[in-house]
């Protein structure tokens, strides 16, 4: 499987975001290369939280 980056990751819909999250951290859990995973989990769980905050700010405005 290819390794998805950040900019990547921004551009993906947010129900693909959290399966791609789940992805992560059966790797991490599993110790497949886990501080690559790992690193990679943290920008994923990054990009959600913006997602959702900016979904957020736009529902309120």
């Amino acid at each position: 499987m290819k390794i998805v980056r950040k900019v990547e990751f921004e551009a993906m819909p947010l129900e693909k975001l959290e399966l791609e999250k789940q992805r992560m951290f059966k790797r991490v859990l599993k110790g497949e290369e886990p501080k690559k995973y790992r690193n990679l989990l943290y920008e994923l769980l990054g990009v959600i939280e913006c997602k959702r905050r900016f979904e957020l700010n736009v529902e309120i405005a």
